[in-house]
C-alpha cells in the first residue's frame, strides 16, 4: 500500500479523502498529532516516513484557528530525504499543501515552499465561490476522477466554467499586486481585536500566538455556547462562526480543537472572527464594544 502522511487538523477535503482511500485499502495514512497551538512537529513527520511513503499533505494555514505550519521547512527536509531515496533507487515523496487560507497573505511560490502540489479555493481571495486551483509540478502524476471528455488537459471532464476561471485568474493577479501596507493593516486590526477580547474574563485564544495568519482570530469562551454567541452577534450585524465555517452545521466538538487537547465542553464555546481587506477600524471597535455584552448576557441566562 502507498503510505500517506497528513495531520489531524487538515480540512475535511483531505481528511475524508485519505479515509476513503484507506477504506478501499489503496493506502495507509498516518495522521500526525499537533501541539496545543495546532502545529505539527517536524520530528514527528520525519519519524513517520517509511519506505512506502509517497505523499505528504500538510495545510499551510489552519482554517479554524489560523496557525501557520512550517511548510518551507518541510519542503527543505523532503529535498534532503528524496536525494537519499534517489540514490537507493526508492520512489520520491511528493508534497502537497492546501494553501487556501495563505493566499493573499503568505508567500505561496511553489519553488520557495518546495511543494509538488498546491491547491486553493477562489472565494477566499474574492473570486467567485465555486472555483479553485490545483497546481501540479508534474501533471502526468494525476489521474482523472471523472471520465467522459478531454477538458482541462484531459484531467477533468465537463464544460469549463469560463467566467469563473477568468474570475479566479483576475483575483490571483490582484493578490500579486496586494500592497504590504494592506497586510500590515489587517494584522494590526487582528491584534487589536485579539488583545481586547482577551481582556474578557474566561476567554482564551486558540491557535499559535505568533505563527498566525493575519485575518483569523479564534477563541474559547468559557460558560457559553459558541452557537449562541454567533446568533446574538448576527442580530447585531456581526458575522462570526463557531469553529470552522465548513462544519458550522454540526454540533459535534471541533475535530481541530480536540486534536489540540481542548476538552469537548470547552470547545463548544469556540468562536472565530475573520477579517478581510474591507475590514475597517470602526468594525473592530464595534465588535470590541458588543461582544462583552453578549457574553455577559448569555452567562446570566445560563442555568446555575
Amino acid at each position: 500500500k502507498a503510505h500517506i502522511i497528513t495531520s489531524l487538523v487538515e480540512h475535511k477535503a483531505v481528511i475524508m479523502t485519505c479515509g476513503h482511500l484507506d477504506a478501499l485499502e489503496h493506502t495507509e495514512t498516518t495522521f500526525l498529532p499537533v501541539d496545543s497551538f495546532g502545529k505539527i512537529k517536524l520530528k514527528n513527520l520525519e519519524e513517520a516516513i517509511k519506505d512506502e511513503t509517497l505523499l505528504i499533505s500538510i495545510m499551510y494555514v489552519n482554517n479554524e484557528v489560523g496557525t501557520i505550519q512550517p511548510i518551507r521547512k518541510i519542503g527543505k527536509l523532503l529535498q534532503k530525504i528524496n536525494k537519499r531515496r534517489e540514490k537507493n533507487n526508492m520512489p520520491r515523496i511528493y508534497f502537497h499543501t492546501d494553501a487556501t487560507q495563505a493566499m493573499g497573505y503568505l508567500n505561496c511560490n511553489v519553488d520557495y515552499l518546495g511543494v509538488d502540489f498546491l491547491s486553493f479555493t477562489g472565494h477566499k481571495i474574492y473570486a467567485p465561490k465555486g472555483v479553485g486551483v490545483l497546481y501540479a509540478r508534474d501533471k502526468s502524476l494525476l489521474v482523472p476522477q471523472t471520465d467522459g471528455g478531454n477538458q482541462e488537459g484531459g484531467l477533468r471532464s465537463g464544460t469549463e466554467n469560463v467566467p469563473y476561471i477568468v474570475g479566479i485568474a483576475k483575483a490571483v493577479d490582484l493578490v500579486n499586486k496586494t500592497q504590504k501596507s494592506e497586510l500590515l493593516l489587517t494584522k494590526k486590526h487582528r491584534d487589536r481585536l485579539i488583545s481586547s477580547i482577551l481582556k474578557i474574563p474566561g476567554v482564551k485564544l486558540t491557535g499559535h500566538p505568533i505563527d498566525r495568519i493575519h485575518h483569523i482570530a479564534s477563541f474559547i469562551i468559557k460558560n457559553v455556547e459558541g452557537e449562541a454567541v454567533v446568533l446574538m452577534l448576527s442580530d447585531l450585524g456581526i458575522m462570526a462562526s463557531s469553529g470552522s465555517a465548513c462544519t458550522s452545521n454540526t454540533l459535534s466538538p471541533s475535530r481541530v480543537l480536540t486534536a489540540m487537547g481542548i476538552r469537548a465542553e470547552n470547545s463548544h464555546g469556540s468562536i472565530r472572527l475573520s477579517l478581510g481587506r474591507n475590514t475597517k477600524k470602526e468594525d473592530i471597535e464595534y465588535v470590541i464594544e458588543k461582544l462583552p455584552k453578549v457574553i455577559t448576557r448569555l452567562r446570566a441566562m445560563a442555568p446555575k
